[in-house]
């Protein structure tokens, strides 16, 4: 297992992602001081889970975050993915590669992945346990931690020889199984002292259980007997409801029938008075109708005599107009056949035009087809050639992924047989953890019967409380957040200020006269402090002004020389000025204005923002011909369509200039942010303020959150004391259940990731044989195609030279026949002209000849209209003296109606009167008869209600017996005797049986708590014999490898490790003996820096050489040591880095030209760091 790459994001001074690959043996990182070399060891540390801050230099973990710099903004967060070679199968993974990934953001939260699956730290911490690269690593050695090794208590030493000896993970299981020994042996105790305490509450609720019992057999008899008595009382009820539900239907049925004869008869009375009365109204109408009818005969006599007389006056005018119209048609005659002369001399004209227009036309029409054909045979050269260029290219394409594809089915072929086996592994490993999770279900199924009533109510105040709880901290993470967000507001709006106030990102020269403006009234300043553009125009328009945001407008040409003047005496730059007296807008022609309205076209920009119309001048100056478009597809065919001078601009920035050219891809926003000053500035201002609002409300929801949390940890305290006792023995077989529920879903998602991933390389496998299959097909196929195309391209170039020559032949033709055309159109035109005055005058004629018709035409109309109407008025007068003559008879008829419908008006009120008498004295009876009938079905239903009470839900079902004379007294009888018993309670016996069950249970689970302790002591009996022989064995081989390496790295001399307390060598501190050549035996802390850096050295190396790591990362250890020391450390360092990998951060050149590998971090932009990498031995092979 090795490290393969490290990706970073985000993280200190790696603003941009950047990606790091090892090699194997030495690989060293190198750069000037600064560059941010120990940022890579910080990142290694940081993605393999350390949480000390100190530790990765930093005061707060949010420093790990890119914090920004004068050119690029503050990063939200950071991301490390660190990926080991798992080859080997090293790690507890069936992944050949290990990718561990962790991420934090600026609002606190943190992500941790293992191979892209979420995960939790201590997953990650689990992972690497043992394996060199922990918490307490010495493969890990940063800036001054090398010293800390020799000045680190005997103790925290010792901690480097357990990680080596790998016993960490012992230590871990020994800690966990003593804490299960000690709740144990609490368990045990609880357990025995419930046990006595509920054998003395049994004996007397077993006496209590039998009075309950006798009690609910005499409350039995006394229910049976009641019973019998209420379901006969509730029968005869019943009977007597029968009978007066008969007599009731006998008189209501009568008195239905007197209210429905004296309803009908009332609506008949009623239906006479309303025809009476229509017969008045009709009267009074008729009436009225007639003295209107006689009037309407008197009009129409008199209009009748109007009309003949204007029937005379009209035909006196037709006998005039008509004389006047043979007239104008001798007239037309002549002016007829003078036109027919004429068109036969425009005629003649015409087909001589026509003649030479046609050899013209023939003669165009030869030459556009001889140079359509030549364009198309030089196109088709050229795609020809585009084609053979194809073509060869995909063999060269075709060649290479043959090859690609062989490897590729070789490689997947093994990896299948790969996962193959093991599946089979894991699969055989799954069904051991179902039978063992199956048999701890059954017996945990038990406990938790017993707490289900008590949980439930607990359950139930607890999900308030949680409620309360993640209310609680939603709020505080969003009083947290807003906080922090305001803080980053504050600063963001502090630096925009400043940038405002010091003009940051302005030239020199235009930063020179804004920080003297105040000296020359007619300075306004620059354009990009004067115009107000929209966000979304923002990018474009700082595109199409470029450096043009920091042009000066002034009001006059005067005031621009003058600060002109003003910077060349104080050397402070140049600038651009616009003086608004001389400056000269510029505009769109009409001609190009019109295209503004294509699809895709935003408008002109300098119509898109907003500013003073005094500086119109110089706004138009930049910006009036330049046309704001949404896409580079809609800017390129608006270009193609207009010809004038102007540029155009996507909302992307993508530029096109009047010549034709074209910018585009991407930026980093560059003078845009002048314009974007004063907008965000505004936007954090209001942002603030409604940020200040919200923290407030959130922070007195807090408060009253707290409150309400208080009251239900009260009540769940109170609950947890009353269930404590019973959940011991389900806490310990959970643990257990969780323990085995969580190896099977590791399990099942293993299975699962394996059998896809098989599945996968069957797919591809496939995938890559049907495509090599086809791709020798197509090779075949280019080979053909690349033989016909070079025969098609020599025909082509032959014809290309036969239509040239014929083309110029055509054009000196179709020349002279241009000239006959033109000489021919213009007789044509003279004789045309002449046609047309003619036309004109009889056109003019025809006019006076249909006005004159129009008019007898409608002199016509006007008499047949007056003819129909005197014809109309005749025929209503005769229609209407009919009808007065039919109204006086129709109202003599209903005078003699009215008077029959009164008579029998009378009639039908003394009947109506008669009923009403007879209804009265029937619903009297009813009455009283509903009443009796009410009362005996109350009754009825209170025995029903007893009935119900006694469990009798259907009464009609149940046989009826008449109760025998001394049931009454037995009722009475058996009364007396529940109330001599007493109250009792009746759950006593359940919870009687249940109390039983209960010591039963608890005396098993004594016995089980005894045998779980004898195992619990021979585990921590055992964890501690393998861990003492593995860290005596680990520490007398390092003892060994660093006796050696010191001899080594001081050409002499003596070491050693020894035990504090040899007698327990799992408690004992280890002290380091160090006897330099030609000194006496001292301290560590005399020993100069040089010393006690080679001394540690030596230490490392034989804890690596004992208990090798995946890889080995040194910052900068080696940098108090002399050029003597750094030889012989080199010499060791490269004797390791043979047989394993090694990085080390160092500014030393021996241990450069010693590498294998060299990665330069660099540091072209101020604040972010870049990798340069090389590998040594291809560039001596080179």
């Amino acid at each position: 297992m090795h490290l393969k790459r490290l990706e970073l994001v985000g993280f200190k001074s790696f603003a941009q992602r950047t990606r790091i690959e090892f090699g194997a043996g030495l690989n060293a990182v190198v750069g000037p001081n600064g560059c941010g070399k120990s940022n890579i060891a910080d990142a290694i540390r940081w993605v393999l889970g350390e949480q000390s801050v100190r530790s990765l230099r930093g005061s707060r973990m949010e420093d790990v975050i890119f914090a920004g710099t004068d050119k690029r903004p503050p990063l939200g967060y950071a991301e490390v993915a660190l990926t080991l070679d798992n080859s080997s199968e090293a790690l507890p993974l069936p992944y050949k590669e290990v990718t561990v990934t962790r991420k934090l953001f600026r609002s606190g939260e943190s992500q941790f992945a293992i191979n892209q699956t979420g995960c939790r730290l201590r997953d990650i911490h689990e992972l690497f346990i043992d394996t060199g690269l922990s918490k307490a690593s010495y493969a890990l050695i940063g800036q001054g931690q090398l010293d800390s090794i020799l000045s680190a208590n005997p103790m925290d030493r010792r901690m480097l020889l357990d990680e080596a000896a790998g016993i960490n993970k012992y230590k871990i299981k020994k800690e966990q199984a003593n804490q299960r020994l000690a709740q144990t042996n609490e368990d045990l105790g609880k357990i025995e002292a419930l046990l006595t305490e509920l054998k003395e509450q049994l004996v007397p609720l077993q006496a209590r259980a039998e009075r309950a019992r006798r009690y609910l057999e005499l409350r039995s008899r006394l229910r049976r007997a009641e019973e019998t008595l209420a379901l006969w009382r509730w029968h005869k009820l019943r009977e007597k409801e029968g009978e007066l539900t008969s007599l009731l239907e006998v008189h209501q049925g009568r008195l239905d029938e007197i209210i429905a004869a004296s309803e009908e008869i009332a609506r008949d009375r009623k239906a006479l008075q309303e025809e009476a009365a229509k017969l008045d109204g009709a009267l009074a109408e008729g009436a009225r109708s007639l003295e209107e009818q006689q009037a309407a005969a008197s009009n129409l006599r008199a209009q009748i005599q109007l009309l003949r007389g204007e029937l005379e006056l009209l035909q006196r005018e037709f006998a005039a107009s008509k004389a006047g119209q043979e007239e104008l048609e001798g007239k037309e005659r002549d002016l007829a056949a003078a036109i027919g002369r004429q068109q036969s001399r425009v005629e003649e004209a015409r087909m001589g035009a026509a003649d030479a227009r046609s050899r013209f036309q023939d003669l165009a029409q030869r030459d556009s087809a001889t140079r359509d054909e030549l364009t198309a045979a030089r196109g088709k050269l050229e795609e020809m050639r585009g084609q053979l260029l194809d073509v060869l290219q995909e063999e060269v394409n075709q060649r290479n992924e043959e090859q690609n594809l062989h490897k590729e089915i070789a490689r997947l072929q093994e990896a299948a047989a790969d996962l193959a086996r093991e599946l089979d592994s894991l699969e055989e490993y799954a069904k051991t953890l179902a039978d063992q999770r199956r048999r701890l279900e059954q017996s945990s199924g038990e406990a938790r019967a017993t707490l289900a009533d008590l949980e439930h109510k607990r359950e139930e105040v607890r999900g308030t409380l949680l409620s309360l709880q993640s209310r609680a901290r939603e709020g505080q993470g969003e009083i947290g957040a807003l906080e922090r967000s305001m803080q980053e507001r504050k600063a963001r709006l502090r630096a925009l200020q400043e940038m405002e106030r010091t003009y940051q990102g302005y030239f020199l020269g235009s930063r020179t006269v804004l920080q003297h403006q105040d000296r020359w009234p007619g300075v306004y300043g620059p354009v990009a402090r004067l115009i107000q553009v929209p966000a979304d125009y923002e990018k474009a328009i700082a595109v199409a002004l470029g450096s043009s945001l920091q042009n000066i407008i002034t009001s006059t040409e005067e005031v621009a020389l003058t600060v002109v003047r003003f910077l060349k005496a104080r050397k402070g730059g140049r600038a651009t000025f616009l003086p608004l007296d001389t400056i000269r807008p510029q505009r769109l022609a009409p001609n190009d204005a019109r295209h503004l309205s294509a699809p895709g076209v935003i408008g002109v920009a300098s119509e898109l923002v907003d500013f003073d119309p005094l500086f119109r001048p110089a706004v138009e100056y930049l910006l009036g011909r330049c046309i704001l478009t949404v896409d580079l597809e809609s800017a390129t065919e608006l270009a193609h369509k207009m010809r004038s001078f102007h540029r155009i601009i996507t909302l992307e920035g993508d530029f096109i200039s009047p010549g034709g050219a074209i910018t585009g891809g991407s930026s980093r926003g560059g003078d845009a942010s002048l314009l974007q000053r004063r907008r965000q500035l505004e936007e954090l201002r209001t942002l603030l303020a409604g940020e200040e609002g919200q923290l407030e409300e959130k922070q007195k929801e807090q408060a009253r959150l707290q409150e309400q949390q208080a009251a239900c940890e009260r009540e769940l305290r109170h609950l947890d004391e009353r269930r404590h006792q019973l959940e011991l023995e389900l806490a310990r077989q959970l643990k257990e259940l969780d323990g085995l529920e969580l190896q099977q879903n590791r399990l099942v998602d293993q299975i699962q990731a394996l059998a896809a991933q098989q599945a996968q390389l069957d797919k591809a496998a496939g995938r890559n044989k049907e495509e090599l299959a086809s791709l020798q097909a197509k090779h075949e196929q280019c080979k053909a195609r690349r033989s016909r195309l070079e025969e098609e391209i020599e025909a082509l170039q032959g014809t290309i030279l036969e239509l040239e020559q014929a083309s110029r032949t055509d054009e000196q033709d179709l020349r002279a026949a241009e000239v006959a055309v033109a000489s021919r159109q213009a007789a044509l035109e003279r004789e045309e002209e002449r046609l047309r005055e003619l036309q004109d005058a009889l056109f003019e004629l025809g006019e006076r000849k249909k006005a004159q018709q129009t008019r007898q035409m409608e002199l016509q109309d006007r008499e047949t209209q007056g003819r129909q109407a005197l014809l109309q008025a005749q025929e209503k007068l005769e229609a209407l003296e009919g009808t007065i003559k039919a109204q006086r008879e129709q109202m003599r008829s209903s005078k003699g109606r009215l008077e029959e419908t009164s008579r029998l008006i009378d009639e039908l009120g003394l009947r109506l009167e008669g009923l009403r008498k007879e209804g009265g004295i029937l619903e009297s009876k009813v009455n009283r008869l509903t009443l009796e009938l009410e009362r005996t079905l109350w009754r009825k239903d209170e025995e029903r209600k007893l009935l119900a009470s006694l469990g009798v839900e259907d009464p009609l079902a149940c046989p009826v017996e008449e109760p025998h004379p001394g049931l009454q007294e037995e009722v009475a009888a058996l009364q007396r005797q529940l109330d001599e018993l007493g109250p009792v309670d009746p759950q006593t016996i359940p919870e009687a049986e249940a109390l039983a069950e209960r010591c039963e249970f608890l005396s098993r689970q004594f016995h089980d708590l005894i045998l779980a302790r004898e195992d619990l002591e021979k585990l921590v009996a055992t964890i501690d014999r393998d861990s003492r022989a593995r860290f005596l064995e680990t520490f007398a081989e390092v003892r060994r490898e660093f006796r050696g390496l010191f001899e080594q790295l001081f050409d002499g001399g003596k070491a050693d490790l020894e035990l504090l307390e040899p007698d327990q060598p799992l408690a004992s501190g280890i002290e380091i003996i160090a006897h330099l050549p030609g000194k006496k035996t001292q301290s560590l802390a005399l020993l100069s820096g040089g010393e006690r850096a080679l001394t540690a050295i030596g230490l490392l190396f034989a804890l690596l050489k004992v208990r090798p790591s995946p890889f080995c990362l040194l910052d900068e250890i080696d940098a108090a040591l002399d050029e003597a020391n750094l030889d012989r450390y080199i010499g060791v360092l490269v004797d390791y880095a043979r047989s394993h990998q090694v990085i080390v951060i160092s500014h030393r050149p021996k241990v450069m030209e010693a590498a294998e590998s060299l990665l330069g971090i660099t540091m072209a932009e101020k604040g972010v760091s870049q990798v340069i990498s090389l590998r040594l031995a291809a560039q001596q092979e080179g």
